[in-house]
């Protein structure tokens, strides 16, 4: 079976090697310092995503953080399995909550086989639903340690602020589940093209699905769907 471009594929290319790459093609690897990356090397730790070329030290580096992938496996896979990282900085099965959601398996396979894998960055692994608490009128800040879905309570005219996203690839939907009034929601920076950086729900039913991609060497938030939210500059 094999996958190809769905259109999701990004890639991050503004980071270096910072030792010897050679070996790591299609291996998972992690920010090191701020424009560099290394292997994976916690079991279940937070990875950029899958390199895609074999780099020199302190050469570019290819790393795919969303779509299909290759990916080297760790261990026996089956598809449709939740992938994290192991201590070598290959795909496994997560099986305890914590580790970090890489991705999907989609081809089942065994240790050392080159896989692939649909990179969704999940967020941590849990038992139950990945679902961000609304912090309501009064904290506002809504939190980004992790991707999820965060069903927002209304109550008269409210806020609430979204930060920068924490890593690559991270996913954050927004629903108004209950309407008592109102909400604005008021994002760090940008989040289209045309430079919106609110976002306002004022029925019941409006959501925006949010994914954090590379925009001028940093994080930031893009918009993956709109359902009745209205998108404003201030």
């Amino acid at each position: 079976m094999s996958w190809g471009d769905d259109g999701l594929a990004h890639h991050l290319t503004a980071h270096t090697a910072a030792s010897s790459g050679t070996a790591w093609q299609y291996y998972l690897v992690k920010k090191s310092a701020a424009t560099t990356f290394t292997i994976a090397a916690a079991a279940g730790e937070v990875v950029l995503g899958v390199l895609q070329n074999d780099p020199a030290s302190g050469g570019a580096g290819d790393i795919q953080v969303s779509g299909f992938s290759k990916v080297v496996y760790g261990g026996t896979v089956t598809m449709g399995d939740k992938l994290t990282t192991d201590a070598s900085g290959r795909a496994v099965t997560s099986t305890k909550n914590g580790d970090h959601i890489v991705g999907r398996a989609m081809v089942s396979g065994v240790v050392s086989d080159i896989g692939t894998m649909l990179i969704t960055h999940e967020g941590a692994a849990s038992s139950t639903a990945e679902t961000i608490t609304d912090p309501g009128n009064t904290v506002k800040a809504i939190p980004v340690l992790r991707s999820g879905i965060c069903p927002i309570t209304s109550t008269t005219s409210d806020t609430r602020t979204l930060a920068a996203p924490t890593f690559l690839g991270q996913i954050i939907g927004l629903s108004h589940d209950v309407d008592g009034g109102s909400c604005v929601i008021t994002v760090s920076a940008a989040f289209n093209d045309t430079g919106n950086n609110t976002i306002t729900m004022t029925d019941a039913g409006e959501a925006i699905t949010l994914i954090a991609m590379q925009i001028a060497g940093a994080p930031r938030w893009r918009i993956l769907s709109n359902d009745g939210c209205t998108l404003s500059t201030v």
